[in-house]
């Protein structure tokens, strides 16, 4: 029983850090109503591989706890990046003090999550569930919301919302194999929850770095490993143990943000057990080779002309600083600022522009005739 709730507990602190990781790369958008919408919700369980049910109750736990603020979207708080440096031990522990404080129930509606329902008997639910399995044990959470219900129908009002917060004890490692965790204990009594949790053992700060591109992480990654991870790989699978995989995609985006071949072979060397596989190797340069073969800049408008001495003088002149412009080639200027900004300060500091459209054709400039 108290393995498998650790082994729960571990599993929630990994999933709660991989939404938070995730909501601060691209924020969950929120709907009118004030919460995350369906699609939102439907994504991010996606994600996850979870059910939306779990990711419902992790929104409203990080939101109670503070790590995570829900105003026009979900971001993570300050906190949060406290949180990641305590131990697996702490970090549960603030996770189940948050489960025990919340003030809504398991919803039954499929609608979007919002966290605000004010359910006086919410605090007083949680706590029948711990009381309720204080001296037995019911593999079977069906039966076990029924006799619940049938016990204490004002608590839960219903057997659905006993189920729900059976299903969320046991997401959260508040009950294991049907029983009731020392974590669940200390709940209940309002005792030292961290030392009821246990020894969780320490966050995995290295990786099996395998042939087939795929990376192994057993035990929650420590922080800074599932941030190098993240940003070169694409994770396929959670559980005791963290999957990712390197693709040509995924490496690009790394040097897209900055990394460099030198420097994410580097950080990757440090981390692995045992070594890079030569197939990541040859990725990571193959992948370095193409990088920035083709490069973009932004251009609102172009000069282009075949006088290549005029075309320097222009980009020499410092009345048209405003325009910031760049020579492509001899023959072409770029300016970052529109086809009639550029045509104007050229004529203010003496030249003879031309204006062109799309295709190149010249365009006449006829005054217009107003009437009423």
């Amino acid at each position: 029983m108290r393995r498998d709730a650790q082994a729960q507990g571990i599993a929630a602190v990994g999933l709660l850090s991989a939404l938070l990781d995730g909501a601060g790369r691209e924020p969950l958008a929120t709907v009118k109503a004030g919460g995350v919408g369906v699609r939102e919700l439907t994504r991010t369980a996606r994600t996850l591989g979870v059910a939306i049910a779990t990711v419902r109750l992790l929104l409203a736990v990080a939101v109670k706890a503070g790590l995570a603020a829900l105003d026009e979207r979900v971001i993570p708080t300050g906190a949060y990046d406290r949180w990641l440096k305590l131990g697996l031990d702490r970090r549960l522990a603030v996770i189940l003090k948050a489960w025990r404080e919340l003030d809504c129930l398991p919803s039954t509606q499929t609608g979007p999550w919002v966290p605000d329902y004010d359910e006086a008997w919410s605090a007083h639910a949680r706590m029948a569930v711990l009381r309720a399995f204080g001296d037995r044990a019911a593999p079977d959470l069906e039966q076990a919301a029924h006799w619940m219900w049938w016990g204490q129908p004002l608590a839960f009002g219903d057997a659905t919302a006993a189920r729900g917060l059976l299903e969320e004890a046991a997401t959260l490692g508040v009950l294991g194999a049907g029983a009731i965790s020392p974590a669940g204990q200390a709940l209940l009594a309002g005792k030292d929850i961290v030392k009821a949790v246990g020894d969780l053992g320490d966050l995995a700060r290295t990786a099996r770095l395998q042939a087939d591109l795929t990376v192994v992480v057993t035990g929650t990654p420590g922080p800074e490993l599932a941030e190098l991870l993240d940003a070169a790989a694409v994770v396929e699978s959670r559980g005791t143990a963290t999957t990712w995989r390197f693709s040509p995609a995924s490496v690009r985006g790394a040097y897209d943000a900055g990394w460099t071949e030198r420097s994410l072979t580097k950080a990757l060397t440090k981390v692995a057990d045992g070594g890079l596989p030569q197939p990541l190797v040859y990725l990571l340069a193959d992948v370095a080779r193409q990088h920035g073969s083709v490069r973009v800049a932004p251009a609102a408008s172009t000069l282009v002309s075949d006088d290549t001495a005029l075309l320097a003088q222009i980009c020499a002149d410092k009345r048209l600083g405003k325009l910031n412009l760049r020579l492509l080639a001899p023959t072409v200027l770029a300016s970052q600022a529109t086809t009639a900004d550029t045509m104007a300060a050229l004529r203010k500091a003496g030249y003879a522009p031309r204006q062109q459209d799309a295709d190149g054709r010249d365009v006449i400039e006829r005054a217009r005739r107003h009437r009423v």
